[in-house]
């Protein structure tokens, strides 16, 4: 299958808690995605399963996590619902994860890179067509891998993305106690305490204006505002 046909089947997989990254992976070499998957996650078995399935398939493959943006109801989203725990004005205490690190990421500018990237490729591959040539080329820098990860690149646990909320709506965040301890229970849900996805390749590629990542604060302060 040709590069053209395979990026008219991206697969886009939302995926919160899959890598154990540390500083130096990420920094580094390229790790296999299988090699990063947390052992002791709940769901390290149908995670491995769906991305041995994705590195095989005949389609490129996105993974991204900890996503935000315009959505029908708050709770279609792990970032979004925080805004109606800052906004509670019920009583009722919160206890905010201050232990483990996401990334947020913008489903916006996942949308617009997914456009840049695809519209560069069938630009090129279209123009040597026209020209009389079967060979299918692309603009980019590099090929593009089985599967990329594309990953907002500011830290925040949940608790001081509910401060950066508090902070834009203007609300107390008394009701909303920090907890900095690694879980325990043996009944939670094993995380890593760093979840930022490697980006490096997808940075790699060239794309015209590169990742784009919004700012976090910046973004929702002129959503929220609007």
């Amino acid at each position: 299958m040709s590069s053209t046909e395979r990026l008219r089947r991206i697969h886009l997989l939302l995926l919160p808690i899959l890598f154990n990254s540390t500083a130096e992976q990420r920094g580094t070499a390229r790790f296999p995605f299988w090699e990063l998957i947390v052992p002791g996650s709940l769901f390290f078995g149908s995670q491995f399963c769906a991305c041995r399935k994705m590195k095989r398939s005949e389609a490129w493959s996105m993974l991204t996590s900890n996503s935000y943006g315009p959505a029908p109801k708050n709770s279609d989203s792990a970032i979004n619902i925080l805004l109606d725990v800052v906004q509670d004005r019920s009583g009722k205490k919160y206890n905010m994860d201050h232990y483990a690190t996401r990334y947020p990421t913008n489903t916006i500018d996942i949308a617009n890179f997914l456009v840049r990237l695809t519209g560069k490729c069938f630009m090129y591959t279209s123009h040597f067509f026209r020209n009389g040539l079967s060979t299918s080329v692309s603009a980019l820098k590099t090929t593009i891998p089985p599967i990329l990860h594309y990953s907002g690149d500011e830290p925040f646990t949940k608790y001081e993305i509910c401060l950066t909320f508090a902070k834009i709506l203007g609300l107390p965040h008394d009701h909303i106690i920090p907890n900095a301890e690694a879980p325990s229970a043996a009944d939670a849900t094993t995380r890593p305490r760093d979840c930022h996805l490697y980006t490096r390749e997808t940075e790699d590629l060239g794309v015209e204006g590169g990742l784009g990542l919004s700012l976090f604060e910046e973004w929702w302060t002129e959503y929220l505002k609007a």
